[in-house]
């Protein structure tokens, strides 16, 4: 399944709350009104829960806001997207509610499903290892290690404590125009209870055990960056 993520960054004199119930409401009716040939099929809203964002561990100690699932068609119709200049624009309607913006187009694998609630609690994990850092690789190399770890992960039977797991590969010739973001992938594990989600995202190793490591795939820690999302919520194309 091909779906682009959209990364907003909060202008930091705009309230939190505010900006959240924009980003739930006002910015996914501009989204979808930026695409007339309704190539989008659903919207997954998530925003950083704001008194547990753990600090960036990325090299610039950059962190996002705000992202958004955006589901397409195919790689074409994502691709038409985010070079589109009405759907990029429709990220910047309000310049007092956000400060920066980027786009990545990834492949969305399902490895756990237990067919988790929507508004399950849900930890990102991005990561990028084609960073002159440490031991960097190509994407097709992370790819592959990243299913070594797959394959551990099922051996240790996290099934029962884990309600979903997916991997989102970013499409091997994508890079972000933000270098900020140009991330080569990202974990997302939905959680059986908001103990379960805060135990792996306060645990260093706990986090170390279920969420897949660029360290463990051959990258380095501090190109990791772990969030998570306080509350998702979905808009299905009609029809």
């Amino acid at each position: 399944m091909i779906k682009i993520f959209c990364f907003l960054k909060r202008r930091p004199s705009a309230d939190f709350y505010a900006f959240r119930e924009y980003f739930r409401g006002e910015f996914v009716r501009d989204v979808l009104a930026s695409d007339p040939d309704r190539a989008i099929s659903r919207i997954v809203t998530n925003y950083v829960l704001e008194q547990n964002v753990r600090p960036p561990t990325n090299a610039d100690g950059h962190h996002w806001d705000a992202v958004a699932e955006v589901y397409v068609d195919d790689e074409q119709a994502a691709e038409r997207l985010v070079n589109d200049r009405a759907f990029v624009a429709a990220h910047f309607v309000r310049p007092d509610m956000v400060i920066e913006i980027s786009h990545s187009v990834v492949l969305e694998t399902t490895v756990i499903d237990q067919s988790p609630p929507l508004t399950a609690p849900k930890v990102f994990g991005f990561f990028r290892n084609s960073l002159p850092l440490g031991n960097p690789m190509s994407r097709e190399e992370m790819g592959r290690r990243w299913e070594e770890h797959v394959v551990r992960m099922r051996e240790k039977g996290l099934g029962g404590l884990l309600t979903g797991f997916q991997q989102n590969r970013t499409l091997i010739p994508y890079h972000s125009v933000n270098p900020r973001y140009d991330y080569d992938g990202a974990s997302i594990i939905w959680c059986e209870s908001v103990e379960v989600s805060e135990q792996l995202y306060k645990s260093y190793e706990a986090e170390q055990a279920y969420i897949a490591s660029s360290a463990e795939m051959g990258g380095t820690p501090g190109d990791c960056y772990y969030v998570r999302t306080d509350f998702v919520e979905s808009y299905r194309r009609a029809g």
